[in-house]
């Protein structure tokens, strides 16, 4: 299947710069992102009214009529970004392994069973109007990269541990029991965005990467994809064919492409992107038959108004042309056009649906 798809996100891992209302009001962040000297809120900065806010958030903000539209945009897969607290509990006062315990115990403010509900609903949404979903478990224990989009905005990663890795196996485990009678599941991802790990076959992102596929095919037939992920800049750290069908079954590898530099024109745009389309397009024929997709990209940083219409024709084709597919981020929720799939048809007029695709054999 080839998948032209959007992000539902700031829905279970809800983002303060996506223009999140009252779910953050008179809440002040605790905590600060790697390399960055401002403090962004997250969900673990909710102490108190973790319960009361976030699932108000979540029933206000998974509608109906966003799968509908979709449809009506063309789109086939939607990515459903989720938190391992969704999944899994600890018991007693047991937190993931890493600092700031206190502010990750809060993700655990409520028990995985009351989610499913909301999950079902977004199954049952994609279902009605023939979306499949890309269930994305965006966040891991102790936080995979220290961003606000794992739940919780620390100074450094501290995801590489065995109990963290253990409880993240379980997490996914529990994902795939859920999905398994889906009948409207695309497939699951196992990791969103690692930072600042290293990368081959002997390395913890490998070992967690063989645990969590094999974990998943105990629920999901091989022919349901199982998503792992990595950065354009280190492709050529993993070997060819890493995760072999015979045993693991369909697995595809995201990987993310945003170009946040600015350009006079769509040309001068494009040859910004040509080197990672040229290396996407070798990372995927090295890693058939489950190969690639590009689960996140938008239109942010080239600043071309209008043109984004030829731009996001082209990068759609390109993308399509050299991988399984591409998800666009994000449906809405954040009142930036570049950014925002709805508003990017109304301000810039691209018609996603029209848009040219390469036909696939």
């Amino acid at each position: 299947m080839t998948v032209f798809g959007v992000n539902y996100g700031n829905r279970f891992i809800p983002e303060e710069w996506m223009c999140c209302g009252s779910l953050f009001d008179g809440v002040q962040s605790r905590g600060k992102e790697p390399h960055k000297t401002q403090t962004r809120l997250c969900l673990a900065d909710l102490e108190g009214a973790f319960e009361e806010r976030y699932l108000a958030w979540l029933d206000a903000t998974i509608r109906q009529d966003d799968f509908r539209d979709m449809t009506d945009h063309g789109i086939n897969v939607v990515r459903v970004p989720c938190g391992y607290w969704n999944w899994v509990t600890f018991s007693g006062e047991q937190t993931p392994n890493g600092r700031e315990q206190e502010r990750m115990r809060v993700l655990q403010s409520v028990v995985p069973e009351r989610y499913i509900a909301f999950f079902d609903r977004v199954f049952e949404n994609a279902a009605k109007y023939g979306l499949k979903v890309l269930l994305d478990l965006h966040a891991l224990p102790g936080s995979q990269n220290g961003e606000m989009h794992s739940g919780i905005s620390k100074s450094c990663p501290e995801f590489d541990t065995d109990w963290n890795l253990e409880k993240a196996v379980e997490a996914v485990s529990a994902m795939a029991r859920y999905c398994a009678r889906q009948g409207s599941l695309y497939g699951i991802q196992v990791i969103n965005e690692p930072n600042n790990y290293p990368r081959d076959v002997h390395s913890f992102l490998d070992k967690y990467y063989d645990r969590a596929i094999l974990a998943a095919r105990e629920y999901l037939p091989p022919h349901v994809p199982i998503v792992v992920f990595e950065w354009v800049s280190n492709f050529g750290k993993w070997p060819s064919g890493r995760f072999a069908a015979v045993k693991y079954g369909t697995v595809v590898w995201d990987t993310h492409i945003y170009s946040f530099m600015q350009h006079a024109s769509v040309e001068k745009a494009q040859a910004a992107y040509w080197p990672e389309l040229e290396a996407l397009d070798a990372f995927h024929k090295r890693q058939l038959p489950g190969g690639c997709i590009v689960g996140e990209w938008s239109l942010a940083g080239p600043s071309l108004g209008e043109s984004n219409r030829e731009l996001a024709s082209w990068l759609v084709w390109c993308f399509m042309e050299r991988s399984r597919g591409c998800v666009f981020w994000n449906w809405d929720g954040s009142g930036i056009a570049e950014w925002n799939f709805k508003l990017a048809a109304t301000q810039f007029g691209v018609d996603w649906k029209a848009i040219p695709k390469p036909s696939k054999t």
